[in-house]
């Protein structure tokens, strides 16, 4: 059984800037996990030190009890999958999934049973094949990032807000279109997504790591996170009526959650506009 334990991860980068602070979550097969921040929040820092492309200051990464962060990533059978184009734009598509392949000095045969087997997947085609990469479309790149999936067996496969960057109806339709894909590899590989939009959390109902500026607010369901939030901030995140909890006397702001007083002081609602509808509030 394939498991993966983050314990209390932090981070720091060099120019100073603090990503990650004691972060620990759990996943597994059956069990994938989403990681939700907005804006700097840490998701992708976070996913870069599992992957082995960045170091933490502090904790630790086992796979199956075993130390996984000293293992090189070209040691690791893990996919990092992001929006970047991660490719040589200038080949074709089918010239830069062999690559890997090569480097590996996995069988021809190999590949091409991959490359046909991701034609009835995912609606790869000779004609995208064919393609330089600088010359795809948006939804072709994503169709080869996908393609990747079907290349060889992963233990970890790291997901990147990778439908991030279409318009809100597009990205919508995607996830849902591949939705049974995730499920699928969760069956047979230990399944890590992130994502800024809580929609996908809702669509996909995984448990979810809720990341707040490097802080986790919260992991669970969101279904049960909904009952009894933790937080201004997961209220803020979740409830359209947090607003209307906020109350002013002088100036001492507060917020009453379930019937809980968490008092807020007036530096730490960004911007000082309380009110803004995209206002984020944070918590003593």
């Amino acid at each position: 059984m394939k498991f993966l334990e983050v314990n209390n991860i932090s981070h720091q980068f060099l120019y100073g800037a603090i990503s990650l602070i004691n972060v620990s979550f759990e996943a597994g097969i059956n069990s994938p996990v989403i990681i939700f921040g907005e804006n700097e929040s840490g998701k992708t820092s976070l996913v870069k030190i599992i992957a082995g492309l960045l170091k933490p200051q502090s904790g630790s990464v086992l796979y199956n009890n075993k130390d996984y962060l000293s293992v090189l990533p070209k040691d690791k059978s893990i996919l990092f999958l992001n929006d970047e184009k991660m490719f040589y734009p200038k080949k074709t598509v089918i010239d830069n999934l062999r690559i890997p392949f090569k480097i590996r000095k996995l069988q021809e045969n190999q590949f091409n049973e991959a490359i046909e087997y991701a034609k009835t997947k995912i609606g790869l085609t000779d004609c995208i094949l064919q393609k330089k990469v600088c010359k795809l479309t948006r939804e072709e790149l994503l169709i080869v990032q996908l393609c990747k999936l079907y290349l060889r067996e992963y233990d970890v496969i790291l997901i990147d807000d990778i439908f991030s960057k279409f318009d809100k109806k597009t990205h919508d339709e995607l996830l849902v279109k591949y939705k049974p894909l995730l499920n699928e590899l969760s069956s047979k590989s230990i399944v890590i997504y992130t994502t800024s939009t809580l929609k996908d959390v809702q669509t996909l109902n995984y448990k979810t790591l809720f990341l707040n500026f490097g802080v986790v607010e919260e992991f669970g369901l969101l279904e049960s996170i909904k009952i009894l939030p933790k937080t201004a901030y997961l209220y803020r995140l979740i409830h359209s009526d947090y607003k209307e909890l906020i109350t002013q006397l002088n100036d001492d702001y507060t917020i009453n959650i379930q019937n809980k007083i968490i008092h807020l002081e007036k530096e730490d609602i960004i911007n000082d506009i309380y009110l803004n509808t995209n206002v984020l509030v944070m918590y003593n």
